[in-house]
């Protein structure tokens, strides 16, 4: 048996975060979308062997779009942003702009289009698929109006992922989720709708090693949750753990 640790945060609830507004107004990369525009952005930190208390902020436009700095497993609450195309992203130790722990990404943020920033990897890899490294994902659930499932996705930032990617279940009738298997690092599975309701989501490998569980998730109909999936996979340090977040 796989380690595991439970975790399932509320909307709004991954953090204790200030309001930040607005940052910036507009890309200073490249010319891109028009003035006033804005998207949304939040934080993850899957990164293993982080330096200090293990902390990240993450920095476009000379600003931290989490605040405060988030730790291992944790998923900031959004900020409203800017949009632009070609903007830097850097990644720091928490509470530091200086000695980036990654490569800068720049990415493109589409004006009323929310996105996740995963900071994943092992600190201090600069090569291979377990690189220290920043992702951007686009959180672009259904249209849920009407909508009578839950919209699921789960991003998998395990960097020792099992050959053939791991797989959700639900606990309750020890079934793999139609939509959601075989996700390799560091990828996404993309929305799927499932009926709305209690679940116990389990994360397992491909011979059905339980590697994090999610119990008490009550998914609601018309809403869109993101699974973060984090850690070491093999019974390694930092345990792994699933953690939820309702994204609208």
């Amino acid at each position: 048996m796989l380690s595991r640790r439970i975790g399932w945060i509320s909307a709004g609830c991954a953090l204790s975060f200030m309001s930040l507004g607005i940052l910036g107004c507009g890309s200073n990369n490249s010319l891109g979308p028009g003035a006033n525009t804005t998207s949304k952005e939040r934080v993850f930190n899957g990164l293993i062997g982080g330096p200090g208390n293990g902390t990240v902020d993450v920095f476009q436009r000379n600003v931290a779009i989490d605040q405060p700095a988030v730790p291992f497993g944790g998923v900031s609450s959004y900020v409203t942003v800017a949009a632009g195309n070609g903007v830097d992203t850097n990644v720091y130790l928490g509470g530091t702009s200086a000695s980036p722990l990654a490569p800068v990404n720049s990415v493109n943020l589409s004006p009323n289009t929310n996105y996740t920033i995963g900071v994943v990897g092992i600190s201090g890899q600069t090569t291979g698929p377990t690189r220290t490294q920043i992702i951007q994902y686009t959180d672009t659930p259904p249209n849920l109006t009407g909508n009578a499932n839950a919209e699921v996705r789960i991003i998998n930032a395990l960097p020792n992922s099992p050959t053939g990617g791991i797989s959700l279940y639900n606990g309750a009738s020890n079934t793999v989720i139609t939509g959601f298997s075989n996700i390799a690092y560091p990828n996404d599975s993309g929305y799927q709708g499932i009926p709305a309701g209690s679940y116990s989501l389990v994360a397992r490998d491909n011979a059905g090693n339980t590697i994090a569980t999610a119990a008490g998730a009550t998914l609601a109909a018309g809403h869109a949750y993101t699974l973060v999936l984090t850690g070491q996979g093999n019974g390694g340090a930092p345990a792994s753990k699933l953690t939820g977040v309702q994204d609208q």
